[in-house]
């Protein structure tokens, strides 16, 4: 076998390992509806948006807040905060008065080990939260979250993905 040939076999394998675990992905917290029916998971399809130039900055909320906060966001995805409740429910400062008027918004995943991407355009907020995790068995958890937007969101939409 000459170099040619292992580097084409080589193609193919890295092809078919590509296609395997585009397959194991789970966007969209997709999966046996009694896993992922969460009133917070919006299972849809969401709005498009450009994954650089869209992005906005995120703040975890204290672990010991986020009750209270989740409570907050029972009647709708999103709550404005005042300058002091951000940073008593981040534990510091999140952002500057530039950056916009700090909301609360709702944020759904299922491991640990995720992080959170917001994304903003034309008044539409997109949550997600990516995840990489071995198993079988996920169940959607909530999480509050902080960010800073130049306005009130038109519209809403959170959801999770996992990389198995």
């Amino acid at each position: 076998m000459n170099g040619n040939e292992r580097t084409r076999i080589g193609g193919v394998a890295l092809a078919g390992l590509a296609a395997a675990v585009g397959l194991l992905a789970l966007p969209g917290c997709l999966g046996p509806p009694a896993l992922f029916d969460d009133s917070w998971n919006d299972r849809g399809k969401s709005p498009d948006f450009d994954w650089q130039k869209d992005a906005v900055k995120t703040w975890d909320l204290l672990p010991q807040e986020q009750a209270g906060a989740q409570k907050l966001l029972v009647a709708r995805p999103w709550a404005p905060l005042t300058e002091q409740d951000a940073h008593r429910l981040g534990g510091k400062e999140v952002g500057t008065p530039a950056l916009g008027t700090p909301y609360l918004l709702r944020g759904v995943y299922l491991l640990e080990n995720g992080r959170f991407h917001v994304y903003v355009k034309d008044g539409q907020v997109v949550v997600i939260n990516q995840s990489m995790g071995c198993g079988t068995v996920w169940r959607v958890k909530r999480r509050g979250l902080i960010v800073r937007l130049k306005a009130p969101p038109i519209s809403f939409f959170t959801t999770c993905m996992i990389a198995v």
